[in-house]
């Protein structure tokens, strides 16, 4: 085999170049024979049908300029229905990395919303409050900055040293070091900021409330993406009839507003008005989505076949389970998101084992206890919240606007290495 090996080698080194122009010609010719189900035939011409970024439609076109007998006719991408148009995802360098996430979920559609710089915020956000630590969000900035490159992808790495940042801020206003609570204490004194840092097992109720509002927020600006991609598309029962379109946003909100204003600050606002204006008549829109949205389209009632089939206990029975389930998803998403004020006790709670074991220790193990301490909250609880955060956005955020259906694009091309192997 050493032998063989030794002859392989010598004939690379004397016949390197050749052996590389066999097998580019070869590549080349292969690629583009490869091609040939893109092109179709009529009479005596060629027709080949593809996509371009529109950013690139003068220089592609530019080949074109010297072959007479080829001509270069352009349309916008969707004015062919039978054709799907590819998605390439346009992402800013803020936004770039956690486009990972998107991918993962599904592309967009070619008129869909484009979420990236969404996750980005939102990731970045979720991840600081649920671990937040001044100590270990900088251990996680460092190594992401110094190493992470050389160990991970470079946007994993980038977006470890974003999410470290916001470990930090968070870590910062809770007032903890490396699990230490009141480290910061004379810091707040000093400037004259007494109401931090915020005392993680003194202010429970304040932060699962503030986790639910983030929650409530979340939901409403992901109803809100719904609409506007609803009528970019021109889906009026889902822009406008939908449970997450202006009837369900109506619903949702005049119920959260209800519900907040009379438990959490004894303002009674679900008077008969409200209640008759601004839940009953939205949750009917709902309930009738499909006549509605026929109506508004096309001016009449016009239905499917199948929908002219349903009858009228039919209609009312299956739209009154649906109904509920809206209903219990509005309830379940929000309260979903108590989960993050969970993990930020959860957090703190790892922590105070790690500081009662360091204080039963022995003072030459103390130091020694911190570390794996720090160390092992830092691996395992930093796993469970990425997971968290991406069940969050996949569940509560992506289920009301998103669809997923996008098909990537992928440029044709020659594609060969020039080294022999």
């Amino acid at each position: 085999l050493s032998e063989l090996n030794k002859k392989r080698d010598s004939l690379i080194d004397e016949n390197g170049d050749l052996l590389n122009g066999i097998f580019s010609f070869l590549k080349y010719h292969y690629d583009i024979f490869e091609m040939r189900k893109y092109v179709s035939v009529y009479k005596d011409k060629f027709y080949m049908v593809g996509f371009v970024p529109k950013a690139g439609l003068l220089s592609f076109k530019k080949h074109f300029e010297s072959m007479d007998r080829v001509s270069v006719i352009t349309k916008n991408a969707g004015a062919d229905s039978l054709l799907k148009p590819p998605v390439k995802l346009k992402n800013n360098k803020f936004s770039g990395p956690f486009s990972m996430f998107v991918e993962m979920y599904g592309l967009p559609s070619y008129n869909g919303f484009n979420p990236t710089m969404l996750v980005a915020v939102t990731y970045t956000l979720l991840f600081g409050i649920m671990f937040g630590d001044l100590g270990q969000g900088l251990l996680v900035f460092r190594w992401a900055f110094l190493y992470g490159r050389k160990i991970v992808t470079p946007g994993w790495a980038v977006m470890m040293s974003r999410v470290g940042i916001s470990s930090m801020i968070f870590g910062t206003l809770y007032g903890s070091v490396f699990g230490f609570e009141e480290l910061l204490d004379p810091v707040f004194d000093s400037i004259g900021i007494d109401f931090l840092p915020l005392r993680i097992f003194k202010q429970t109720d304040f932060i699962l409330l503030t986790a639910v509002a983030i929650g409530i927020a979340l939901i409403v600006i992901s109803i809100m993406i719904n609409i506007y991609a609803g009528f970019k598309q021109k889906d009026y029962e889902r822009a406008v009839f939908g449970c997450n379109g202006i009837a369900g946003l109506v619903f949702y909100s005049s119920v959260v507003v209800g519900v907040a204003g009379t438990m959490l600050f004894d303002i009674h606002v679900m008077s008969k008005p409200f209640v008759i204006f601004l839940i009953v008549i939205p949750a009917l829109c709902v309930f009738c989505r499909v006549p509605f949205a026929a109506a508004v389209k096309y001016k009449e009632f016009r239905l499917s076949e199948d929908e002219e089939k349903m009858t009228v206990g039919n209609f009312i029975v299956e739209n009154f389970f649906e109904m509920f389930e809206y209903v219990l998803s509005y309830v379940s998403n929000t309260m979903s998101f108590l989960r993050v004020g969970g993990f930020v006790l959860s957090h703190a709670g790892m922590m105070l084992v790690v500081m009662t074991l360091m204080d039963g220790a022995a003072a030459a193990a103390q130091p020694v206890v911190a570390v794996f301490g720090n160390a092992f909250v830092m691996v395992m609880e930093g796993m469970i919240v990425a997971i968290q955060i991406i069940r969050l956005e996949f569940y509560e955020i992506f289920s009301r606007f998103y669809d997923g259906n996008g098909k990537t694009f992928e440029p044709v091309g020659i594609k060969f290495s020039s080294q022999v192997d």
